[in-house]
């Protein structure tokens, strides 16, 4: 087995793990995900298909009729989902202009460059931490025939992410990645629009916590150039006004 990965890992991704990848302060499993994508040792469909297992070598979050092989370059990069996924993200990655690139290529360059940019190491979380929402999205629709619509997508694959982003956080408490978690009461509207266009939670009634039960309601819209806008009222048991809040956003799709 020993000898199956040294033969699947070139000169460069053996530096990248020796130099960079088991240094970066994130969980253990999460540098264990880009080992083992390094060296094509998860279970793909691709990868069962190689050995001749009856296993359906097609991805399962493509949708549609047409259906693609599920490589580990189809899968955390050039599905059309995960596509939409990186776009919309905090880090807004298109990633047309990578096909041909191997995936391991694509990793190594992004996270070394996210390292040596202005707020490198929360952007290099970021990046790993979307590649484990991908990896735990997909186990979730192949294992757990989870229904992909909109809500179950990004409730899954978000809420993979702020298990680990807290987990991360909890272990050392000056690591507060603003992108995932918000962490003060100032910027709040920044920190409500980036909330909400990665689909995290956003604290709607900060000092009203109190209160026994709360009424809330929301509205959005979004146009085919990326605009987009959200907005709520929050109201207590009488029916008063607690909070109101709009928040403009850009988003690729109504997703």
């Amino acid at each position: 087995m020993r000898y199956l990965h040294r033969s699947r890992i070139n000169d460069r991704g053996r530096e990248f793990c020796r130099k960079t990848l088991w240094k970066l302060p994130i969980p253990m499993v999460w540098k264990i995900l880009i080992w083992k994508i390094i060296v094509k040792a998860l279970p793909t469909g691709s990868e069962f298909h190689k050995r001749k297992l009856d296993v359906e070598p097609f991805c399962g979050m493509c949708g549609g009729d047409k259906k693609c092989i599920e490589t580990l370059e189809h899968l955390f990069r050039d599905c059309s989902l995960t596509r939409r996924l990186w776009a919309c993200s905090v880090l807004g990655i298109r990633v047309e202009s990578a096909e041909g690139i191997s995936i391991s290529e694509w990793i190594y360059d992004w996270i070394r460059y996210l390292l040596t940019s202005e707020g490198g190491e929360e952007k290099m979380i970021t990046f790993v931490a979307i590649l484990w929402g991908l990896w735990s999205l997909r186990n979730s629709v192949i294992f757990q025939d989870m229904d992909l619509n909109p809500f179950t997508i990004m409730g899954c694959f978000y809420k993979s992410i702020q298990e680990k982003v807290q987990m991360l956080c909890n272990s050392s408490p000056t690591k507060q990645p603003l992108s995932m978690i918000q962490s003060s009461e100032e910027g709040l509207a920044h920190e409500d629009r980036e909330a909400i266009r990665n689909g995290h939670h956003v604290n709607l009634i900060r000092n009203h916590s109190n209160c026994a039960m709360i009424r809330v309601k929301v509205d959005a819209s979004w146009v085919r150039n990326f605009e987009a806008a959200v907005g709520w009222i929050a109201y207590d048991h009488t029916g008063k006004e607690l909070k109101r809040r709009k928040v403009c956003t850009r988003a690729e799709s109504a997703l």
